[in-house]
Formats: C-alpha cells, structure tokens, sequence
C-alpha cells in the first residue's frame, strides 16, 4: 500500500484517526513461504513520491524482516525438535538398561 499525500490518507480514515499529523504511509507485507505474517509499515509527516528507487528498497528491506522472521520461526522449531529428541534419546537409554537388568537376570525375583 503506498498512500503519497493527505489526499490519499483521506480514503483510508483509520489512518487519519490513529495518526492525524500522517501525510504518507506505505505498508508491505511480510511473507514467509507465500503466508502474510505480518506488515513492514512506514509513516511521513510530509507527502512522500516513492519513486519506483524508493519502493524497491522498501520491498527489499521487507523481504529482509520476512527472512529474519522465518529463520526465527525455524531456529525456534529446531530447538524443539531437538529437546523432543533428547528426551526420547534418554528415555531409550532408560529403557535399554532395563531391558539389561532383565536379559542378565537369572530369577524374576532379582528384576523386581
């Protein structure tokens, strides 16, 4: 969303209302494998052109906050995965020991 000038705020009242003194504002959203997870918003005092420089470096630095949000999102999964697999990793080593004391134990008596 590029809005360049009072005029333009003027069709979007939510603007005018949250932020009266808004001449400009451009809004980008930030996707993560085709999923808008969120928006990379930008508001001026003054109208603003966003020549087609200015839009590209927009879109890219939105491109940049999307990526730093899903590597967020997959260290974070990776952490999980990883603190699920050590609990089943000890718990296996738990169960492997058990299963020793059984398979070395000659009477029922010396497993209970």
């Amino acid at each position: 969303m590029w809005v360049r000038s009072p005029q333009e705020a003027a069709h979007y009242p939510v603007i005018r209302r949250l932020e009266p003194g808004t001449a400009a504002v451009c809004g980008i959203p930030l996707k993560v494998a085709d999923h808008v997870v969120g928006a990379l918003r930008l508001s001026f005092e003054a109208p603003q052109l966003f020549e087609a420089d200015d839009r590209t470096f927009l879109m890219a630095l939105a491109a940049q906050a999307s990526q730093a949000l899903e590597r967020t999102a997959l260290h974070r999964a990776e952490r999980r995965a990883r603190a699920a697999a050590e609990e089943l990793a000890s718990r296996l080593e738990r169960l492997q020991a058990v299963t020793g004391q059984m398979a070395a134990a000659a009477h029922l008596e010396q497993v209970v």
